[in-house]
């Protein structure tokens, strides 16, 4: 059975493994995952690490480093001044592995300077009867993590009582309740 420590898993089964210590059972909120909702694979999904992501300076410097001069608990005051081994200096972006001084849980370190571009997403706006639209019907494009601001204002002598928005997400559309929406 293998023993899993320093590691997030998210949905943790005593299954998987032996809890050895220090492992974490949340979501690593991955920049975008490998595999859609009913777990269909992926080609476009890139595992590196989000600033809100419980994984960032949460793992294990010594699997990392050799060296374990100017230490206080676990973390290390200059990871600069420690040894490298070797075959772990770089993530898997070739980045520094350690960032921040502690090391992050994963593949890929977090480097909030790292400049990776946000995904953009497509936004479809269709056309409704007595309701005006801005932007108006048509396809817009937005990145993740920014907000996309949509107005609707119905025609005078009408209201609008309610609006349905799909992402096309089983998992935030059903289980999530939707998007977060905000009206004056």
């Amino acid at each position: 059975m293998p023993e899993w420590k320093h590691s997030n898993v998210a949905g943790w089964n005593a299954s998987l493994g032996k809890d050895a210590g220090r492992n974490i059972d949340r979501n690593p909120v991955f920049r975008r995952k490998g595999y859609d909702d009913d777990l269909t694979p992926r080609n476009d999904g890139d595992y590196r690490l989000t600033s809100s992501s419980p994984s960032v300076n949460t793992g294990y410097n010594r699997f990392v480093l050799s060296g374990f001069r100017n230490r206080t608990s676990t973390v290390l005051l200059s990871p600069l001044k420690a040894q490298y081994t070797a075959a772990l200096a770089l993530d898997l972006g070739s980045l520094a592995r350690i960032y921040d001084d502690v090391v992050d849980m994963g593949a890929y370190e977090y480097h909030s300077n790292s400049g990776f571009p946000n995904v953009v997403h497509e936004v479809v706006i269709g056309t409704y009867p007595n309701v005006t639209t801005v932007p108006g019907a048509g396809i817009h494009y937005t990145e993740s993590q920014k907000n996309f601001t949509m107005t609707l204002t119905p025609v005078e002598g009408y209201s609008l009582k309610y609006i349905k928005v799909k992402t096309n997400s089983k998992r935030r559309d059903e289980e999530q309740g939707g998007i977060r929406m905000t009206h004056n």
